[in-house]
């Protein structure tokens, strides 16, 4: 499967962003522009998001063989592969399985754990959302209220919400259907006896997520070998967007070998 992608900076050595679900490459543009000064930034949609192709499977192997099937078209002679939420779990099952394909590995709030929330709630709030009948974005806002209360996260799944020119109304660019069908798949994560990655690796979490716990903090100092573990204050789940500057400091202090 061919992902889109976005690309900024121009280097010989590469970062690959990877979103979580309902993320896409243009919810990273900010932060890809930043560190793209340095480095070629590649930000991918995953499949059934953004402008990527949908398909009915969303397993992590085969999310996995997406991504490394992009890295195999690059040529640099240094990548890393930073990931968030599901992003983070996509990254993760890569460098298990083909580790020669990377340098080194950023992990944005997440464990290579399964984990019992879901998004099943947000997800149905975005298909029952008549879409076809909203003129303007603010309109889908504020239908999207009656199920949705927190304006941040509504404007995060706005994000999601792109006009048809053809058809002359909004669309939904995820494959909602498909998402809500696959949650358990997301949600979950298999690891077997040999998965482990032993080059570098930073993990990050925000201090106020629940997404990292101490549990899962020791597993992931077995299964990534010399790994470090750092802590973002003042940010939750969506740390890239709460502490942009903060998290930007802390991913570029590792790829400069500062940790």
């Amino acid at each position: 499967m061919k992902l889109h992608s976005r690309i900024n900076g121009k280097d010989d050595s590469a970062l690959i962003i990877l979103p979580g679900l309902l993320g896409s490459s243009a919810n990273w543009q900010s932060i890809a522009k930043r560190m793209g000064r340095r480095r070629t930034v590649y930000t991918l949609d995953m499949r059934n998001h953004g402008q990527s192709p949908w398909s009915d499977s969303m397993t992590y192997p085969a999310m996995a063989i997406d991504v490394a099937e992009f890295i195999a078209t690059l040529d640099h002679r240094d990548i890393c592969l930073l990931g968030h939420s599901m992003g983070g779990k996509v990254a993760m099952r890569l460098a298990f399985n083909t580790p020669q394909l990377i340098d080194s590995l950023i992990i944005a709030d997440i464990a290579p754990v399964s984990y019992e929330h879901d998004f099943d709630d947000l997800i149905t709030a975005m298909i029952e959302l008549d879409v076809s009948s909203i003129t303007r974005r603010s309109d889908a806002d504020v239908a999207l209220a009656a199920s949705v209360s927190s304006p941040a996260i509504r404007a995060f799944l706005l994000h999601n919400l792109s006009f048809d020119t053809e058809q002359g109304s909004y669309t939904w660019r995820p494959n909602l259907n498909v998402l809500l069908n696959v949650m358990p798949e997301i949600t979950g994560f298999s690891l077997s006896g040999t998965d482990e990655f032993s080059k570098p690796s930073l993990f990050i979490h925000g201090a106020n997520s629940d997404y990292v716990t101490p549990a899962s903090r020791k597993l992931i100092s077995q299964r990534f070998q010399g790994a470090s573990l750092d802590k973002l204050e003042n940010a939750g789940h969506w740390l890239h967007a709460e502490q942009p500057a903060a998290f930007i400091e802390h991913c570029e202090a590792f790829l400069s070998h500062d940790y």
